[in-house]
């Protein structure tokens, strides 16, 4: 397959910019810091088709759908990772396929040949969309994860790595180990994460990823919510409750979770409705809102982050109306409160209503992720305070027991929804920080990260540099400069190391397009060549040793090694980074640190070249007579041959 086939999305903030794309002549990114990197790899000749994706309801099941609305030729590429000139076909009729929940990002890469033909060639098919289908297995997809999991194990072992992987199978509904059938490579399941992820909670768009690192001044207030100072138009500091990022991704799930069950067509979720309204006072700030009582209208005097501040009929502005409240009202979760500032609702209420999309698609249920990196580094009960009941799967809403707590300090009503999962990691060899509270770890479903050296062999090493570098030719002067150090690290035979030779195994994989785990198993008996260091097989000689002496929560994780590419950069790794973690689990014993790594990184001198003062009680002879070891440095190590002999020793010894 030598042209390449790519989906592009043509929607910014919910706005179509396909007409405007088709009479350019281009297609545009809609992102400033998303998806550069794949545009720009995009090359002259690739076929686009432009696309949406949304969902029908099809005898009781949903059905995923991807819209082909152009296809079209790519003529540049000005890598500027933005901007591809197109050549977009003429008299082309738009039509729809079962997406099966494939293809959703921005720009997602088509190499299965069977939905080229279908999206690209259809060759006078004339089916309906009910007989069409993306060659994915509907197995693949799933809505069935733990709402509340934890990724643990020693540091460098890819767990925040894998939180990535967890919160786009999350978010797209599709089985983990069947992500890279629906993303060619990491770089596009990494996009489709940054695209997922929420990083304006005032426009939060259709994110449904947030991310958050615990520390040990986290609070409940940042977390959950607390009152936070803040300035008004008239740079006046006033004190409001401002929602954490807990709230806020809860706020978001339960509005879409809600709107779900909302059965009326072109009726907008309050999250949209509610914009609608801020851009609409933004306009005009003295839009009046009508009350019961004829000439009693009010108007809005300021927008905060949970409340609406307002000013009546007399001028008196002291009070606020709460937007969680509003959101409840909206979907008739409670009934208006006819008395107090609840007769001020109902006018809102009018507003919020009057606006209609025009979105006729059937409304679904989505899936949202918080990601909570080092979750044991913050004090945990402090931090979720009275939430940590919620968080139990029978305890979300639509359970049968469902619970509803009271925040202390907006007094509104919330709960978990049902569509909200909680992605933890904890780190197993620090010290350091808390313990997880029991009551927390019986409500999360824990899931080890281990070491895993097979990412370290030495053919799927190879397979990785070329693909990080297919960009080049075989002479080109600065891939030449990264193959040779490289070479050395893995001891590439000579006689192999020529363009025939090379092209032998790299020749296929470049035909294929993408990089697919199936190639490397072509690289097996190249490897078995190499003379050089052999990354697997020293990260696990490494850990049984210190699994033996230590335990296996402090074993050292493949992230170390995994972007060692020559060995330059394995000194460093060992002594900087590697070397000094065994001295901190040793605590400076220097002879169980040779245990584990030998006496070619130690140096031994005998006591008795110390003159020991004689002291009552203690045996001065036998002390002398003991043995001190000292850590070899990088210094000691000049020599290349001579480091990497060393390095051989713990693992061939």
């Amino acid at each position: 397959m030598d042209t390449r086939y790519y989906c592009v999305g043509f929607q910014w903030d919910g706005v179509s910019q396909l007409e405007r794309c088709l009479k350019e002549g281009i297609w545009e990114n809609g992102y400033n810091d998303k998806f550069q990197h794949t545009v720009n790899a995009v090359p002259i000749g690739a076929r686009l088709a432009a696309k949406t994706t949304y969902t029908r309801k099809e005898n009781g099941k949903t059905i995923s759908v991807l819209g082909v609305h152009a296809l079209g030729t790519v003529t540049e590429n000005k890598q500027d990772g933005k901007i591809l000139k197109v050549d977009w076909d003429k008299a082309f009729k738009r039509f729809d396929i079962d997406g099966r929940g494939a293809y959703r990002s921005t720009i997602s890469s088509v190499n299965n040949m069977d939905n080229v033909r279908l999206i690209f060639n259809r060759g006078g098919i004339d089916s309906p969309a009910t007989e069409l289908a993306l060659s994915f297995d509907p197995e693949d997809l799933t809505n069935e994860f733990p709402s509340n999991l934890i990724l643990y194990g020693p540091p460098g072992t890819g767990k925040t790595y894998h939180t990535i992987n967890k919160a786009v199978a999350i978010a797209d509904g599709v089985k983990e180990p069947h992500l890279f059938k629906r993303f060619s490579n990491r770089t596009e399941l990494k996009d489709r994460f940054d695209e997922l992820l929420i990083e304006d909670w005032e426009n939060p768009g259709d994110g449904q990823i947030a991310f958050v690192t615990f520390h040990q001044s986290m609070s409940y207030e940042d977390f959950v919510e607390g009152i936070k100072p803040m300035t008004n138009g008239k740079e006046q500091v006033t004190y409001d409750v401002e929602p954490g990022i807990l709230k806020n991704i809860a706020n978001l799930a339960l509005g879409n979770w809600l709107d779900a069950k909302n059965e009326t067509k072109g009726e907008l979720s309050f999250e949209e409705a509610f914009s609608h309204l801020l851009e609409k006072w933004e306009e005009n700030p003295s839009i009046k809102f009508s009350m019961k009582t004829e000439g009693k209208e009010f108007t809005i005097a300021d927008f905060t982050k949970s409340s609406i501040r307002f000013r009546k009929a007399n001028g008196s502005t002291g009070h606020t109306l709460s937007i969680g409240t509003l959101r409840d009202y909206y979907y008739k979760r409670k009934e208006v409160r006819p008395t107090g500032v609840g007769i001020y609702y109902p006018g809102i209420l009018e507003h919020l209503k009057s606006f209609v999309g025009n979105n006729s698609n059937d409304k679904t249920v989505k899936n949202y992720v918080l990601v909570i990196d080092e979750i044991n580094r913050g004090n945990i009960a402090q931090i979720f305070g009275e939430l940590i009941t919620l968080m139990e799967e029978d305890k979300r809403l639509g359970k049968k027991e469902s619970i509803t707590a009271m925040l202390p300090y907006s007094k509104e009503k919330f709960a978990l929804p049902p569509n909200l999962y909680i992605v933890g990691t904890m780190n197993t060899a620090d010290r350091s920080v808390e313990a997880l509270d029991t009551a927390l770890r019986r409500r999360f479903v824990f899931e080890e990260m281990a070491p895993e050296p097979s990412l370290l062999k030495p053919e799927r090493m190879l397979w990785q540099f070329w693909w990080d570098n297919e960009k080049y030719s075989w002479d080109d002067q600065e891939y030449r400069a990264l193959e040779t150090p490289f070479y050395q690290l893995l001891g590439f035979p000579e006689d192999k190391n020529n363009e025939k030779d090379k092209e032998i195994y790299w020749g296929p994989m470049r035909k294929e397009n993408t990089p697919l785990e199936s190639q490397i198993a072509a690289l097996a008996d190249l490897a078995k060549e190499f003379s050089g260091i052999n990354l697997c097989l020293l990260l696990n000689a490494v850990n049984k040793r210190i699994e033996k002496i230590l335990g296996r929560d402090v074993m050292i994780g493949h992230a170390y090694l995994i972007n060692v590419r020559s060995v330059g950069d394995l000194k460093a790794t060992l002594f900087n980074k590697i070397i000094p973690l065994l001295q901190e689990y040793c605590y400076r014993d220097y002879g169980r640190i040779g245990l584990v790594i030998g006496m070619a990184f130690l140096d031994e001198t005998t006591k008795n070249s110390v003159n020991l003062m004689k002291v009552p009680g203690y045996d001065v002879q036998d002390m002398n007579d003991g043995k001190i070891y000292h850590l070899k440095s990088i210094r000691d190590f000049d020599n290349d041959e001579k480091f990497i002999a060393a390095v051989k020793t713990i693992y061939e010894s």
